[in-house]
C-alpha cells in the first residue's frame, strides 16, 4: 500500500509538472503573440507616423508655394499702385502749372488796372503850366506838365515779382534768374557780363567802363556781380538796368561812401532821411527827401526808386534826384543826362567840382547846383528849363547862347561866379522870367536895352541885379539906384 501511495504521490506530481509545463507554454506562446502584435502596431505606427509627416511635408511646400504667390500679386499690385501715384502726381503737377499761369494772368490784369489809375490821378492831380505863382519872389516855378511819357502799365507788370533778398556779397555772385527781369537762364555769367557792358556802352565810352578804376567801371563792376537785383540785359525794359547803372555811377562818382547818409549799408538810413525830410525847407510844393533806403541796396528791378533822395514816376523812371548837403564830393558824371524822365535835380550845397555836363534830356526844368565848386563853362539846357540854379560856384567865361531857346525860363540864378563879357541880349526873349542874378561876376558895359523892354512890360519880372559899378543898368532900381536915373 505504501508503494501503491508512492506511486500515486509520483504519478500526481507528474501530471502536476506537465500542467505546469504545458502552463509554461502557453504564457510563452501568449508572451510572443503579445510581442509580435506590439511589433505589428509599432510598424503600423511607424508606417502611419511616415504617411503623416509625408503628408505634413506636402501641406507645407504647397503653403510656401501659395505664399510666394501671394507676395508676387502683391508687388504686381504695389508697382501697379505707385504707377497710379507718379500718374496722379504728374495729374496734379500739370493742374498746379495751370493754376499758376491763370493766377499770374489774374495778377497781370491787376498790376495793370493800377498803374491805369494810378496814371489818370496824376493826370488829374498834375499842375498846368501856367498856373499863377504864390507872391514870395523866392519861390519854386510852377512844373510843367510832361507829355508823351511812356505808358508805364506793361512795364509794371513785368518788373513787380518781388525777389528774396540776398545779402551783399564778398565776391562774385553765381548767375541767378529774376522774374522781374528778362529770363537769362540760357546765359553763362561771362556772357550776361558781355551783354550788360554791350548795352551800357550806349552810354558810357568802353575805355572808360573798361578802367575798374573809373566811377564808371566800379558801376558796371557792381551791377553785374555784386548787385542784389541781378538784373538781365535787353528787352523793352532796359531802362531799368541802364538808370541802376547811372545812379551807381553818380554814387562812387561823388564818394558815396562817405555821403552824411544813406550811403550803402547806411543802418541809419531810414531814421535819418526822415530827420532830414522834416527839417529840409518845401519849396513852390517840392523838396525833401523822396526814397528811404539806402544807396545799392534793394534785391528788385525799379528798387532804385526807394533810394534816399530818388524819386520815380510810377515807380519806373527816375523823376526826381536830390540830395542837398549830403557830402557828396566829386564830380557829376555825364551819365546822370542820360536819365530819360528826370524833372529836378537838386545837388545843392556839396562838394561838387568840375563842369556841368551838357546834352540833358528835355523834360528837365529845375536845376538846384548853388553853393558847391563847380568850374567850367556854362552848360547848355533843354527848352524844357522853369529854374536855372548855379550861384556860389566857380563857373567861368560868357553866357553867350547858353540862355537862349529857353522860353519858359522863370529863375537864372548865375551870382557869385567869374563869368565874364557882356551881358547878352538874348536875356530880353526871356518872356517868362521873373528873376535874374547876376552879381559877383566879371560881367562888363551894359545891360542890354531889351532886357530892360522886358522888365517895364513884363509886371512878374521883379528881380534884375547886376554890379552896378561895373554894369551900366538903367532898369535896375531898385538893385542899382544911382544907375538908374
Amino acid at each position: 500500500s505504501e508503494s501503491e501511495s508512492e506511486s500515486a504521490s509520483e504519478s500526481e506530481s507528474e501530471s502536476e509538472s506537465e500542467s505546469v509545463s504545458e502552463d509554461e507554454s502557453e504564457e510563452e506562446s501568449e508572451s510572443e503573440s503579445e510581442e509580435s502584435e506590439e511589433e505589428s502596431e509599432f510598424a503600423s505606427e511607424e508606417e502611419s507616423e511616415g504617411e503623416t509627416e509625408s503628408e505634413s511635408e506636402e501641406e507645407v511646400i504647397e503653403a510656401v508655394a501659395e505664399e510666394e504667390s501671394e507676395d508676387e500679386s502683391e508687388e504686381e499690385t504695389e508697382s501697379e499702385s505707385e504707377e497710379e501715384v507718379i500718374e496722379a502726381v504728374a495729374e496734379e503737377d500739370s493742374e498746379d502749372e495751370s493754376e499758376e499761369e491763370t493766377e499770374s494772368e489774374s495778377e497781370e490784369e491787376v498790376i495793370e488796372a493800377v498803374a491805369e489809375e494810378e496814371i489818370e490821378e496824376e493826370s488829374e492831380d498834375a499842375p498846368e503850366p501856367t498856373a499863377s505863382p504864390t507872391t514870395s519872389p523866392t519861390d519854386e516855378p510852377d512844373s510843367p506838365v510832361i507829355e508823351n511819357q511812356a505808358d508805364p502799365a506793361e512795364i509794371i507788370a513785368e518788373n513787380m515779382v518781388p525777389v528774396p533778398p540776398a545779402p551783399k556779397p564778398t565776391s562774385k555772385p553765381k548767375k541767378t534768374t529774376k522774374a522781374s527781369s528778362i529770363d537769362c537762364s540760357d546765359l553763362s555769367e561771362d556772357e550776361r557780363a558781355d551783354a550788360i557792358r554791350e548795352q551800357l556802352s550806349a552810354i558810357t565810352d568802353l575805355a572808360v567802363m573798361d578802367n575798374d578804376m573809373s566811377p564808371q567801371g566800379r558801376a558796371y563792376d557792381w551791377i553785374t556781380y555784386f548787385d542784389p537785383a541781378q538784373l538781365c540785359p535787353g528787352g523793352k525794359n532796359e531802362h531799368l538796368l541802364n538808370q541802376r547803372y547811372i545812379l551807381a555811377t553818380l554814387y562812387f562818382s561823388t564818394r558815396g561812401d562817405e555821403w552824411f547818409t544813406c550811403y550803402m549799408s547806411d543802418p541809419n538810413c531810414e531814421m535819418n532821411s526822415i530827420s532830414v525830410s522834416e527839417f529840409r525847407p518845401v519849396v513852390g510844393g517840392v523838396g525833401g527827401a523822396q526814397g528811404s533806403k539806402a544807396w545799392l541796396s534793394g534785391d528788385e528791378a525799379g528798387s532804385e526808386c526807394n533810394w534816399f533822395g530818388v524819386d520815380c514816376n510810377a515807380g519806373i523812371y527816375v523823376q526826381n534826384l536830390e540830395l542837398p548837403n549830403n557830402g557828396l564830393a566829386g564830380r557829376l558824371p555825364n551819365e546822370i543826362t542820360a536819365l530819360p524822365k528826370l524833372d529836378i535835380l537838386g545837388l545843392e550845397e556839396n562838394q561838387l567840382i568840375g563842369p556841368i555836363p551838357s546834352g540833358w534830356k528835355d523834360g528837365l526844368y529845375r536845376v538846384r547846383l548853388q553853393d558847391n565848386i563847380l568850374s567850367g563853362p556854362m552848360p547848355v539846357f533843354p527848352p524844357s528849363m522853369l529854374s536855372i540854379e548855379l550861384g556860389n560856384n566857380r563857373l567861368s567865361g560868357p553866357i553867350g547862347t547858353a540862355v537862349t531857346n529857353l522860353p519858359n525860363l522863370k529863375k537864372l540864378n548865375l551870382q557869385e561866379n567869374r563869368f565874364t563879357g557882356p551881358i547878352p541880349a538874348s536875356l530880353g526873349a526871356l518872356t517868362q522870367i521873373k528873376e535874374i542874378r547876376l552879381h559877383g561876376n566879371k560881367f562888363g558895359g551894359a545891360v542890354p536895352g531889351d532886357v530892360c523892354v522886358l522888365r517895364m512890360h513884363n509886371f512878374d519880372f521883379k528881380k534884375l541885379s547886376v554890379d552896378c559899378k561895373e554894369v551900366q543898368c538903367e532898369c535896375c532900381v531898385p538893385e542899382c539906384p544911382w544907375n538908374g536915373r
